[in-house]
């Protein structure tokens, strides 16, 4: 699965996380890879289970982040992972999200914000 995207950037980490920009290959689409790496020696951790089961119940929800798929694999092919934890061997659980919500055009509460972009 992780060889279906053309992995990018780092964006940013979290206490057992590291976040990828990407591409899917399929259709060029933009997305963030959220990947968690083994938490004392344990892949599936319930706090990994947890964001992927709200991930699922929030798909179609306006304004919420959408997951497309999760997948387990090694980050060895990620060539900036090892700098960043140096653990690109073990397993991780990665998670494709949106790169964002567009905020470009948004109606809150009868006001109305359009940027300049």
């Amino acid at each position: 699965m992780s060889h279906n995207y053309e992995w990018g950037e780092h964006l940013g980490r979290g206490t057992y996380s590291q976040v990828f920009f990407a591409v899917r290959l399929a259709d060029k689409k933009k997305v963030a890879i959220k990947c968690i790496h083994e938490k004392q020696g344990i892949l599936f951790h319930p706090s990994a289970a947890r964001e992927i089961a709200v991930l699922e119940k929030c798909k179609g929800a306006k304004r919420v982040i959408q997951m497309h798929e999760w997948f387990v694999s090694t980050l060895e092919h990620v060539k900036s992972y090892d700098e960043l934890d140096g653990n690109s061997r073990e397993k991780h659980i990665c998670i494709v999200l949106d790169i964002g919500i567009d905020f470009s055009s948004i109606d809150i509460g009868g006001w109305n914000f359009v940027s300049n972009r």
